[in-house]
């Protein structure tokens, strides 16, 4: 096997006090990798009060660095909330420098906001991007244009794209004129193992959080609902 590489798992979105199941997949990811390198992840959050801090954790093999940072209120809330990110984003890279030095891989996960920093703070690592989020698909979750204008140079600068959906992969080589290898999503095999005996009956499941503009749980349900007019085994 190869030698084990420092690699730095930026995180746009992470487990975190304020939404402990964001980013979860993303978490799963890190741990798996962690079993063959030296993987530590970089999260960036806003919360209500406070200072600027630094929270270190041992999850396994996995080493978590999440920067908190507090959120902007009154008049000019957007360009202090900018600043504020920006320092909190610069603080992490600096902490993880400080722990480890610099990164053999550079693994980004979701591009927007923190892909949007790389090329300032990265400008030579090599960049692995595993991409999740549905705003890159068209519809009313979809991100603005100047936003994805914005994240296609991040993509361009890849040397591997890693969607969990070939479906999405699709929608970044459209966007972005790149190939991609899908990379699906981790499962516990000790809690999800295919039965020895297949049932006659087969059973459908859908676990998320069920936010319409992304999920489309309507659009599911009406799915299931014309396939039942077809057939009854499941």
């Amino acid at each position: 096997m190869s030698e084990a590489k420092n690699v730095l798992f930026l995180a746009s979105w992470y487990p975190n006090p304020n939404n402990p199941t964001l980013g979860n997949f993303i978490q799963k990811h890190a741990e798996a990798a962690a079993m063959v390198h030296d993987v530590v992840t970089l999260s960036v959050h806003g919360r209500e009060g406070g200072e600027f801090v630094v929270e270190k954790s041992i999850r396994g093999k996995l080493t978590e660095l999440r920067v908190f940072y507090p959120k902007a209120t009154g008049l000019f809330k957007r360009i202090i909330q900018f600043t504020r990110f920006r320092k909190a984003v610069a603080l992490g890279v600096s902490t993880y420098r400080k722990l480890v030095g610099e990164p053999d891989v550079l693994h980004l996960n979701v591009v927007f906001p923190l892909g949007l920093w790389v090329k300032r703070h990265f400008p030579n690592t090599p960049l692995v991007i595993t991409e999740h989020a549905s705003g890159l698909h068209e519809g009313p979750n979809a991100y603005p244009k100047w936003l994805l204008n914005r994240m296609i140079p991040v993509y361009q600068r890849a040397t591997y794209i890693l969607p969990v959906s070939a479906n999405l992969g699709e929608r970044i080589k459209t966007l972005a004129g790149t190939s991609y290898h899908v990379l699906p999503n981790v499962v516990n095999e000790e809690l999800f193992a295919l039965p020895k005996e297949l049932s006659s009956k087969k059973l459908l499941v859908h676990i998320s959080t069920l936010y319409e503009a992304a999920k489309n749980v309507h659009g599911m349900l009406r799915a299931v609902q014309r396939l039942s007019e077809k057939t009854q085994d499941f």
